[in-house]
């Protein structure tokens, strides 16, 4: 079994590159490919999908610990780099929310000028051109 130092550097690790991918992902959010970012989703998931292994096995030595574990120095840097993932993730979030506001109104827009040609109806019926009908 890991010691409970091993096991907080590897969390400590894997949540810097979480940071470090979304910070990425926040700077490539407005111009970056569907593919690009899709694969940065996926690069983050895997990445949530591997703290989660490693936190479950954290928080099993740190309740064999005991109390004297919630002072050590490592965990308290987990737990800076945990709240600076929050932190990234509302910027994300926020963004998101507004590309998402400007596409809606992007949409609407569209809708409105679709509707307002739906509505125009060139003449249909006359057949030739002007100067056959003045002669």
């Amino acid at each position: 079994m890991k010691t409970l130092d091993a096991l907080l550097q590897a969390s400590i690790t894997i949540y810097t590159d979480l940071l470090q991918r979304m910070q990425a992902m926040t700077d490539e959010l407005a111009d970056a490919s569907p593919e690009r970012l899709q694969a940065l989703v996926e690069e983050m998931n895997w990445r949530q999908q591997e703290l989660r292994g490693q936190d479950a096995a954290l928080q099993s030595v740190l309740q064999e610990a005991g109390e004297g574990a919630k002072d050590h120095p490592l965990l308290r840097q987990r737990q800076e780099l945990m709240q600076r993932v929050a932190a990234q993730n509302r910027l994300i979030s926020e963004k998101i929310r507004g590309m998402m506001s400007v596409i809606s109104a992007e949409i609407g827009q569209l809708r409105g000028g679709m509707t307002a040609m739906s509505g125009y109806h060139g003449d249909r019926d006359q057949k030739g051109s002007v100067l056959k009908k003045s002669c």
